[in-house]
């Protein structure tokens, strides 16, 4: 334990024998000046060979190491004079700044160590020769705004921790900034003028904006990482724009600004949402297999060549409205979470969303024009909405899965519209919309409702319009007699089955079950040739509905109108034709049996008429056997297996009495045999 104090004793005795002033002779490395510092205390020419400028020195030993803007323009106690980028080239000598210069005070030691918080803030400065900061690495923010660059700036690999800024600069070479990472935002905003960007896998922690600058050749971020948002806003010109496979944070920000070549952003993601609106222009636009976990807004904008969206991924919804004004569309494959919105807009060309997914609903209403359509294959959880549009071209959406309604409605205006093999969960609404083309829905499925019209909204068929429902199942039909006008013989009722007339949107007492039979057999005689075809089904549907309805007596009518439809085939064999004038003759084809006992008794009666003038058939003395003796020998010889009297057995009419009597009792035969079958159901129902 002593010897432990022995040797601390010693070693302090041996620090203060030492002389105070050895301390002072120390080298002072370098550091930031104080805040209230007015020297620099790292003199450019003290520590870094020159030659240097006189403003060079300037800019660093009296602005950047005290900590405080260097502003060329103000140099001498200026007023600042032209500080216009535009000029540049005619900017005085001594605003000049060499590349060496940026790189001796940005990389090199003591002069990285001597910053203070505000990093490097240049301004009105003049670049003459190329500008290579490639591989460097600076700590604060870099700020060379409003200047002049007459050759290339590279910044291969350059690394700058905080905020690096070309604010209102002019660079009339290229940017090439491959793999560049900057640590908060990447600024050039604010009217400044760029040739070719290349910011190639560069990393930004922070934003990036270009607000209303001007690129006036491709702006290439293949590869980017941008942890915040992009913004091309306000005014901003950009030729070519290159965005393949980058990733934004933020949002992307596109709008009121002109883009003159491609967009390109194939492969893109952004956690945010996607503005191309507010009177933004572009041409191309390239957003094949993005994903965008907000919504993609393109309101009010204008696009003059292809808008591919092929496999985009949207998590929210996408906005196409409002007097925006596109080429072609094109979302094949593409899945909406939200809603896809083109109300108030132009198409002039295909807007193709074949197998498109929308969670939401599809709006493609007030006036909005298209050429043509493609929904093949597409799924779309809410509804279809097309009121009040124009569709100029044909309307493709076979296949299509909707689980809400499907609704062309208020004046909506088609060419062709194919809805072949749809399903629909709700309804399907036509009511008040223009056709002059083929509506061919074949082998969809609506869960609820066909409404093709209601109390003061029918649709309108122009010449050559048709309508083909052929196999479509709905569960109710709501239309009125005008909903039909224009359709003669333009219509395919085959195979079309309803379970009720009118459904949710029924008008009191304008069914078609309250309609006259004769309106519903020539409703059904609107179908294409049907004279010379024979379409059974129709006429049964629609009386399997009137009988569940409780219109038996209509029912029955309809079944009749069917036989006589068939009978007046030209497909039917003379030989059915003619079994089928015998059944419509004698039971109304089971429906009417009652016919054939009125036929029954006519021949009986006609039978007892001939029995009672034939003088071999004696009926007794008195007036009763005289008058009902020969109406009982024609009952018993029409009807067969009836013995009324055993003596008629023994009786024969002489003559061509005999030869009737033959013929009654076969023709009896034949109509009880009818009669019978009618009521067993055998005939008819």
């Amino acid at each position: 334990m002593l010897v432990g104090w022995r040797r601390l004793a010693l070693l302090t005795s041996i620090a203060l024998s030492i002389a105070p002033g050895a301390l002072a002779d120390l080298p002072e490395g370098p550091r930031p000046a104080f805040p209230n510092e007015t020297e620099c205390p790292t003199p450019l020419a003290d520590h870094a060979p020159g030659p240097w400028s006189q403003q060079e020195e300037w800019a660093w030993n009296e602005r950047i190491c005290l900590g405080r803007s260097a502003d060329l323009s103000r140099r001498r106690g200026g007023a600042g004079g032209d500080c216009e980028p535009a000029n540049g080239e005619d900017w005085p000598e001594d605003r000049v700044l060499t590349s060496s210069f940026l790189q001796t005070v940005l990389f090199h030691e003591p002069f990285r160590s001597a910053y203070t918080q505000r990093g490097v803030h240049l301004r009105c400065a003049r670049f003459d020769e190329t500008l290579d900061l490639s591989g460097g690495h600076f700590a604060h923010d870099l700020f060379v705004a409003h200047s002049y660059f007459s050759n290339d700036i590279y910044a291969h690999d350059l690394q700058i921790d905080h905020n690096l800024s070309l604010a209102g600069s002019h660079v009339t070479g290229s940017v090439i900034a491959y793999r560049m990472r900057v640590g908060h935002d990447l600024i050039l905003r604010g009217q400044a003028q760029f040739q070719t960007v290349e910011l190639l896998g560069a990393t930004i922690g922070g934003s990036l904006s270009a607000t209303g600058s001007a690129f006036k050749d491709v702006f290439d971020a293949d590869q980017l990482t941008v942890n915040g948002s992009v913004f091309f806003r306000d005014g901003a010109e950009f030729q070519g724009v290159i965005l393949r496979r980058a990733s934004i944070g933020g949002n992307l920000e596109a709008i009121s600004s002109t883009f003159k070549g491609v967009f390109n952003a194939s492969g893109l993601t952004v956690n945010g949402s996607v503005f191309f609106g507010d009177g933004a222009e572009f041409q191309e636009v390239n957003l094949v297999g993005a994903s965008i976990n907000g919504s993609l807004d393109a309101d009010r904008s204008t696009f003059n060549d292809v808008f591919d969206a092929s496999a985009l991924t949207v998590n929210g919804s996408v906005f196409l409205r409002d007097r925006a004004e596109f080429q072609g569309v094109i979302l094949r494959r593409a899945s909406i979470g939200g809603s896809l919105e083109a109300d108030r807009s132009t198409f002039n060309d295909v807007f193709d969303a074949d197998r498109l997914t929308v969670n939401g609903s599809v709006f493609f209403r007030d006036r909005a024009a298209f050429q043509e359509v493609n929904l093949i294959g597409a799924s779309i959880n809410g509804s279809l909405e097309a009121n009040s549009s124009v569709f100029n071209d044909v309307f493709h959406a076979d296949g299509l899965a909707v689980n809400d309604s499907v609704l062309f409605r208020y004046g909506a205006e088609f060419q062709d519209v194919r809805l072949l093999v749809a399903t629909i969960g709700e309804t399907l609404q036509i009511r008040g919309s223009r056709f002059s083309g083929s509506f061919d829905a074949s082998g969809t499925q609506v869960g609820r409702d066909l409404v093709l019209s209601d109390r003061v909204r029918a649709p309108e068929w122009l010449d050559g319009a048709e309508l083909s429902l052929r196999n479509v199942s709905v569960g109710a039909l709501q239309d009125t007699p005008e909903a039909w006008d224009g359709l003669q013989g333009r219509v395919d009722l085959v195979g079309f089955t309803y379970e009720d007339f009118g459904g949710l949107h029924a008008i009191p007492g304008g069914t078609m079950a309250s309609r006259d039979v004769r309106w519903m057999i020539e409703w059904i005689g609107l179908q294409e040739n049907f004279g010379d075809g024979y379409f059974p089904q129709p006429f049964q549907q629609l009386a399997d509905t009137l009988r569940a309805q409780g219109y038996p007596d209509k029912a029955n009518r309809i079944l009749i109108a069917a036989n006589n439809h068939r009978r007046d085939a030209s497909p039917t064999h003379w030989t059915t034709e003619a079994l089928l004038w015998v059944g419509w003759a004698t039971i109304g084809y089971g429906y009417r049996t009652w016919l054939a006992m009125i036929e029954l008794a006519a021949l009986v009666l006609i039978g007892a008429a001939i029995a009672r003038s034939d003088r071999g058939l004696y009926w007794g003395r008195t007036w009763r056997n005289r008058l009902f003796g020969p109406f009982w020998y024609s009952l018993d010889q029409a009807i067969p297996f009836l013995q009324l009297d055993e003596s008629h057995k023994f009786r024969r009419a002489t003559g061509w009495r005999g030869g009737y009597f033959h013929v009654q009792h076969i023709v009896g035969f034949l109509l009880v045999s009818l009669f019978v079958a009618g009521l067993t159901g055998l005939v008819g129902q």
